[in-house]
C-alpha cells in the first residue's frame, strides 16, 4: 500500500492508505493507534500526534500471507509569531526582536535588507532608512510555520545639529551674539548659552552679561523624538565705551543738547566732575543705568544758578566690565582724562 505522505502537521489528520497489494482476497489492518480494518482501503482518522507503525496483512484464497508495513508520523505544527518594541526609530536603528513562537526549535530571520540570523530573540541595527518586511520561518523537525510582516520595521532619518555664530556689530557694535540654526532633519530644538540660560527658539540672539568662552550646545529634536547634538566654544567680546561732548545749550538746544551728558555702555564704575576756571566742582556725578551707561547730565547750573557762557573743565574716570579702565578721550593723538565743554546760552 501507498500513502500520500509520511508526516502530517495538521490534527486531526485523516489519510486513505492506497491498497496496492496483488493476489489477496481479505485485509487486515494495523493502524498502530488501536485501531484495524479488514476493508481492502481504509479511512483512517488520527487525533494524537506521535508516530505510528500501519500494518497491512494480506491473505488469499489458500491462506497464504504476506505482511507491509509503514511508518507514519502526526506532527505538532509551530505557530510563528513575534513583536519588536519599537517599531520604528531614527537610523541607525536597533530592532530587538521577541519570539512569540509556539511548538518551533529552529528559526530562521530574514529582517528585509538583505541580513539574517538564526537566534530566538535576535537584535538587528538597520543602517539605512526606509520600511522593512520581516519574515520569521520555524520549524520543529516535523512540521515548520512562516510568519511576514509587512513593513514591520520603519527606519526614520536623524536629525543633524548644526548651527553657527556671530556677534552683531551693525549698526554699532553690540554684546549680542546671533545663532544661526542649519540643522537638518529636526523640529525643535533646544540650546544651552553656556551662562546658565537657554532657549527652545530655531534661530535666537542672545546677550552675554560679561565677556570670554561659552560653551554652547544645541539639542536637535525630529519629531520622531530622536535627536542630535552639536557643541562649540565662542567667544563673546563686551563692547564698552565712554564719551563727553564738547559743547551744549542749555534752556536753548533740543533733546539732549540741553545736557551736558556723557555717553557710554558696559561701565561698572564711573566719575565725573566739571570745574569753573577757579576749580571750583560744579557738578558731579557717579550714577549709571543697568546698561552701564550714565544716568545723568548737567544742566549747566550751579547751587540752582545758570552758570555763565564759558568754557568749563571736565574730569572722569572708568573702569568697564571686562576689567579695564578707561584711559581718556583722544584728543591730537593723545589721550586725556581730562577736557572742556563749552557751555553756549
Amino acid at each position: 500500500f501507498t500513502i500520500p505522505s509520511n508526516v502530517s502537521c495538521n490534527i486531526p489528520i485523516t489519510i486513505n492508505p492506497v491498497n496496492t497489494s496483488t493476489g489477496a482476497t481479505t485485509y487486515a489492518w494495523d493502524f498502530g493507534n488501536l485501531q484495524t480494518s479488514a476493508l481492502n482501503s481504509p479511512a483512517i482518522t488520527y487525533t494524537t500526534p506521535g508516530t505510528y507503525n500501519i500494518v497491512l496483512i494480506a491473505s488469499n484464497a489458500f491462506g497464504c500471507a504476506d505482511t507491509f508495513q509503514l511508518s507514519y508520523t502526526v506532527g505538532i505544527p509551530p505557530v510563528a509569531a513575534f513583536v519588536s518594541v519599537p517599531d520604528s526609530g531614527c537610523v541607525p536603528f536597533n530592532a530587538s526582536f521577541t519570539n512569540l513562537t509556539t511548538g518551533a526549535t529552529n528559526y530562521r530571520w530574514f529582517f528585509g535588507d538583505g541580513d539574517t540570523s538564526s537566534l530566538i530573540n535576535p537584535t538587528h541595527t538597520y543602517i539605512a532608512t526606509g520600511s522593512y518586511d520581516v519574515t520569521l520561518i520555524v520549524s520543529n523537525g516535523n512540521c515548520s510555520d512562516t510568519i511576514v510582516v509587512l513593513a514591520a520595521i520603519q527606519v526614520l532619518p536623524a536629525p543633524v545639529a548644526a548651527w553657527d555664530w556671530v556677534q552683531i556689530m551693525n549698526p554699532e557694535p553690540t554684546d549680542i551674539v546671533s545663532f544661526t540654526n542649519s540643522s537638518q532633519n529636526a523640529s525643535s530644538f533646544q540650546w544651552n548659552f553656556g551662562d546658565g540660560s537657554g532657549s527652545s527658539v530655531s534661530s535666537p540672539g542672545h546677550q552675554y552679561a560679561e565677556p570670554g568662552k561659552y560653551t554652547v550646545t544645541l539639542i536637535a529634536f525630529s519629531s520622531s523624538g530622536c535627536s542630535d547634538t552639536l557643541t562649540k566654544e565662542i567667544t563673546v567680546i563686551i563692547f564698552h565705551a565712554l564719551y563727553l561732548p564738547n559743547a551744549f545749550t542749555p534752556g536753548s538746544g533740543t533733546g539732549e543738547t540741553n545736557l551736558f551728558l556723557p555717553k557710554g555702555k558696559n561701565i561698572i564704575e564711573y566719575d565725573v566732575k566739571v570745574y569753573n576756571n577757579w576749580g571750583t566742582i560744579l557738578w558731579e556725578s557717579t550714577l549709571l543705568d543697568s546698561n552701564g551707561s550714565p544716568l545723568e547730565g548737567w544742566d549747566g547750573t550751579y547751587l540752582g544758578v545758570p552758570c555763565k557762557q564759558d568754557v568749563y573743565v571736565w574730569k572722569a574716570s572708568a573702569r568697564f566690565k571686562d576689567g579695564t579702565e578707561w584711559h581718556g578721550r583722544m584728543s591730537n593723538g593723545r589721550l586725556y582724562m581730562t577736557g572742556t565743554v563749552t557751555l553756549l546760552r
